[in-house]
């Protein structure tokens, strides 16, 4: 009989405990509008579906400051400035029901921004601009906070990341510390839209946004090569006069792999065909004009 006493004793101690605990942690705090962007005004309310919060007593701080206080003052408000970079909001609750709790949430002031890199795609020497995404080329985007970034005290790794593609989350691409997330673009789709939402551990901070990449065509640029050397900055537009033997070389911008490796380069001379390769050799024969054509025909299979 002692023995069934004492393990009855346990069991009523522990569903005691697991009611207290419950009643402890049955106020939330929601942050309206979510992805406030600066100079929005913010709120911050508390919630309870156990305990009567118009008889609380509220003590509301901002960065351990106190800003309101109050029975019943169940939200505090204010505007998102950019001298404050990361605001804490917390509370500490008196409730009716004789207990107190504490609880706070973090609110950058950040906007995030998705970035994206057109990768392995082809840009001649020198290229000054940004690769560009294609049909079919694969692209990697990353998230970035305007002003640098506070989500979590240990940096990127830890914070979670839910990535979205046409508004379906991406189950194998998100969770936490997977802070990129590379695609194929889709040649059936005109454009991707892209989603992320970060949550950062251990400070509260919850922040999303998107994106919509249209996919570009691959630009074909002729140029005269003159035994190597290229001028970058003058392609053929408007034609060409052969007065003497030259090479001339097709460039594929944004093509992968930038290697060119298993592009090939079809030449045609008027109606008939050429061998060229990437360059191809013009030699000034009878007067008149001749109309050159290249088709390229990427023939590996886009990698991530």
């Amino acid at each position: 009989m002692k023995k069934s006493l004492f393990i009855v004793c346990i069991l009523i101690s522990l569903a005691f405990s697991s009611v207290v605990n419950a009643q402890v942690t049955a106020v939330s705090l929601n942050v309206t509008p979510e992805n406030a962007q600066t100079g929005d005004i913010v709120t911050v309310s508390a919630t309870s579906y156990s305990e009567d919060l118009t008889r609380s007593v509220f003590t509301w701080t901002a960065n351990g400051k106190i800003v309101k206080k109050g029975s019943g003052v169940t939200s505090v408000s204010f505007r998102k400035i950019p001298s404050l970079p990361l605001v804490t909001i917390g509370v500490v609750i008196d409730l009716a029901s004789g207990q107190t709790i504490q609880q706070s949430v973090d609110i950058t002031n950040q906007n995030l921004d998705l970035l994206w890199e057109a990768v392995d795609a082809y840009t001649p020497p020198f290229y000054k601009g940004k690769a560009m995404p294609v049909t079919e080329g694969a692209v990697r985007f990353s998230p970035i906070m305007s002003r640098g970034g506070v989500f979590g005290s240990n940096g990127n790794k830890n914070n979670i990341y839910t990535w979205s593609r046409s508004n379906d989350v991406v189950g194998t691409a998100s969770g936490t510390g997977k802070d990129s997330f590379p695609i194929i673009m889709d040649y059936m789709l005109n454009k991707e839209q892209i989603g992320v939402r970060v949550e950062g551990i251990g400070s509260n901070s919850i922040q999303e946004t998107k994106i919509d990449l249209v996919p570009q065509n691959i630009q074909v640029l002729f140029y005269p090569n003159n035994n190597g050397f290229i001028n970058w900055n003058k392609s053929i537009t408007d034609g060409y006069i052969l007065a003497k033997s030259t090479k001339i070389m097709a460039t594929p911008y944004y093509i992968t792999p930038k290697t060119l490796k298993n592009v090939s380069f079809n030449w045609n001379k008027n109606t008939d065909t050429v061998y060229g390769g990437q360059n191809i050799d013009l030699t000034p024969t009878d007067e008149g004009t001749t109309l050159f054509n290249v088709s390229i025909e990427n023939k590996s299979n886009p990698t991530l």
